[in-house]
């Protein structure tokens, strides 16, 4: 039991620290970006999803913003959310609706496991629930 804990003691402040960094604009390129982290992607004030990647920058900007990006949220999830059918607007959902956070995090697997578990965002659910079914 104490090293559950201490796991949570440790990602709790990280945790902390990614939701309250500052929020970013999708229709900005920002040059601090090549970082391995973790990403939170905001609907409104919603985290709809959390992400890791070893450069987030490639990962935000050549995976989920390009027009033809396969990034799963775009690809899987976001396709047929609120009538989104179309790349493009997936894109501009993206860019007008859409905001995120960053963290620059090298336990990022952990970190991004403990977020997913605590926050549960909409598009992180169902990998969740894929992994408690094996677990059962």
């Amino acid at each position: 039991m104490m090293d559950i804990e201490q796991g949570i003691d440790e990602m709790k402040p990280k945790l902390l620290a990614l939701l309250n960094s500052e929020f970013r604009n999708f229709r900005i390129k920002y040059d601090d970006l090549k970082i391995r982290g973790i990403y939170a992607v905001y609907e409104g004030d919603e985290i709809i999803y959390i992400g890791m990647s070893r450069n987030i920058k490639d990962r935000l900007y050549n995976h989920l913003l390009k027009l033809k990006g396969t990034h799963d949220l775009r690809t899987k999830k976001l396709c047929g959310y609120k009538n989104l059918d179309t790349n493009e607007e997936i894109l501009d959902f993206l860019l007008t609706k859409c905001r995120f956070k960053i963290i620059k995090e090298i336990y990022k697997d952990r970190l991004e496991k403990f977020a997913i578990g605590v926050i549960n965002p909409k598009f992180n659910r169902e990998r969740i629930r894929i992994k408690k079914t094996k677990l059962l």
